[in-house]
């Protein structure tokens, strides 16, 4: 007969066994922060963490949980470790809210891979101005995943290239025009569902901020005139 102690025993290594993920899971893996790289700078742009500020220049390193303001007439292009090129426009507001990574080997040429060289998990969110992406494909099944905050809704992207412009009055009514130009992506209203965004889709809103970077009363719109 088998005793209490060892039947509990076996009772814990079972549920160990059953709660194991596997080694390439996100939750596992992604605990180590990206780097993000100002790769070209035309005017002036600054960087807040906390409550320190510090004008960026090219080759700087840009923290995780950065708030990146670019001045009028300037334009900044930031690089991602998975391979992710960003460009802000003037007058933008813009934050690197999340960016992990699982390790990948040093000496990695990024930029000449097909895809990112190791799962990872970005969060950006796009508070005024314009922002344009290229993402190299993502390794989505594994868990990767890069998502675009604005006012309206929250763009998802697994690979390809993208448009994001939010303009908000001083009033505090704004509009946000979404665009994908390369790949699918997957757009989510707040409180709705998501809907596919295929290559050559536009979407636009117009919303009432609501004072904490956030929308109220979000509502589709025809495009403005060109």
């Amino acid at each position: 007969m088998v005793s209490a102690a060892t039947l509990r025993l076996l009772l814990l290594g079972c549920t160990a066994l059953l709660g194991a993920r596997p080694a390439g899971a996100a939750d596992m893996v992604l605990s180590r922060p990206g780097q993000c790289v100002v790769e070209k700078l035309l005017g002036e742009a600054a960087a807040t963490t906390g409550s320190q500020g510090r004008p960026l220049q090219a080759g700087q390193r840009v923290p995780a949980d950065a708030l990146v303001r670019t001045a009028r007439h300037s334009l900044l292009t930031l690089a991602l470790s998975n391979g992710t090129r960003l460009e802000l426009g003037p007058e933008s507001e813009f934050a690197l809210e999340e960016l992990l990574q699982a390790p990948f080997p040093a000496g990695t040429k990024v930029e000449a891979l097909p895809q990112e060289p190791s799962v990872s998990q970005t969060r950006l969110r796009l508070a005024a101005g314009e922002l344009r992406l290229q993402v190299k494909p993502l390794r989505a099944a594994q868990g990767s995943v890069l998502a675009v905050v604005t006012p309206a809704g929250t763009l998802r992207l697994r690979g390809g290239a993208a448009r994001i412009q939010v303009r908000l009055s001083a009033a505090g009514i704004g509009w946000c025009g979404v665009e994908v130009t390369e790949g699918t992506g997957e757009w989510e209203r707040p409180g709705g569902s998501a809907s596919p965004v295929a290559a050559g889709g536009r979407l636009d809103f117009s919303f009432e901020g609501d004072g904490n970077g956030g929308a109220r009363a979000v509502e589709a719109v025809p495009p403005p005139r060109r």
